[in-house]
């Protein structure tokens, strides 16, 4: 019986160490890092995004008759920040770049 008691509070000893580490803040420089760096490519990304859409604006600007000019100009400037454009009107979707399954141009330009 005292060899169970003694087993019992060195268990608890355990526990309440356990406890104790669990309440200490982890070391975050690691998820710091990783978030910076997600950070970096979502602002790298929203350049490239907003450079495409100059471009292709500028695109359409020039050739207002060839609409797929400008979506394809869009998409080389996105690189790998967009997979597929679309030039919308007011009449509804005017030109696309292959869109992947299932895009509603008209819900992402709302």
């Amino acid at each position: 019986m005292a060899g169970t008691l003694v087993l019992m509070i060195g268990y608890t000893a355990y526990a309440v160490f356990q406890i104790g580490e669990l309440g200490k803040p982890a070391d975050s420089s690691g998820v710091d890092s990783r978030a910076e760096v997600l950070a970096a490519r979502l602002g790298g990304d929203v350049a490239a995004l907003r450079g495409a859409l100059t471009a292709a604006a500028a695109q359409a600007a020039r050739s207002p008759n060839n609409p797929v000019e400008a979506a394809e100009t869009g998409l080389a400037a996105a690189g790998k920040a967009a997979r597929a454009v679309a030039v919308i009107g007011p009449s509804g979707v005017v030109a696309q770049t292959t869109p992947p399954r299932g895009a509603d141009w008209l819900s992402a330009a709302r």
